[in-house]
């Protein structure tokens, strides 16, 4: 019993955590996000059904990578998704906290903090 109390409240909090973390991001960039150009750089495969959006960004001249949980697309060259122009929005006071416009591509976006 005690062992199942203690796995629910781990859960929970993890939970929790990602509730608040999802929160954070997107009152930061609603407050003081800045728009900037960027660019998507590749789709990767981490789990079995699992991708992530790569895009790099440029804040005052320093080079940052974003990433964006995303469901199985075809992101390549030929459809124009590898190498596409996006508009980024990051958090003035941390450029490392950001958000993508994806355009056609933004439903298959598993998670969305600004767009």
């Amino acid at each position: 019993m005690t062992k199942k109390i203690i796995i629910l409240s781990i859960f929970s909090t993890i939970i929790i955590y990602g509730i608040f973390r999802k929160d954070y991001k997107s009152k930061k960039l609603l407050e003081s996000g800045i728009k900037t150009t960027g660019v998507i750089v590749k789709l990767e495969h981490v789990k079995v059904v699992d991708y992530l959006i790569v895009y790099k960004y440029t804040v005052e001249g320093e080079i940052f990578k974003g990433y964006i949980n995303s469901s199985f697309f075809e992101c390549n060259k030929k459809n124009n998704c590898i190498g596409r122009k996006v508009e980024v929005i990051y958090y003035k006071e941390d450029p490392k906290i950001s958000d993508v416009d994806l355009g056609e591509f933004n439903k298959f976006k598993r998670q969305h903090f600004y767009y």
